[in-house]
């Protein structure tokens, strides 16, 4: 009898070694997938705040074309008004 239960046990140990590894293949599945979530999050964080960064360049630079403009038009008209 003693021979079929260390026989169970060598088959048990066997089967719960390969879940382990399973389990552990299952993990670092979830794991590479929550790095991947995590990345992707980082990357659209990083779009977003250039995408900021150039919607306020151009701002500023239409507002000193509208600046400029307006000083050329103030410009025109004192030249006019000095005549």
């Amino acid at each position: 009898m003693e021979s079929k239960s260390s026989l169970e046990n060598v088959v048990a140990d066997k089967i719960s070694g390969s879940s382990n590894k399973e389990v552990d293949a299952a993990k670092q599945k979830e794991m590479k997938r929550e790095e991947e979530i995590a990345k992707a999050k980082q990357a659209l964080e990083r779009k977003k705040k250039q995408a900021e960064k150039a919607a306020t360049k151009a701002a500023i630079r239409a507002q000193k074309e509208a600046e400029k403009k307006l000083k050329e038009i103030i410009y025109f008209f004192s030249c006019f008004a000095s005549l």
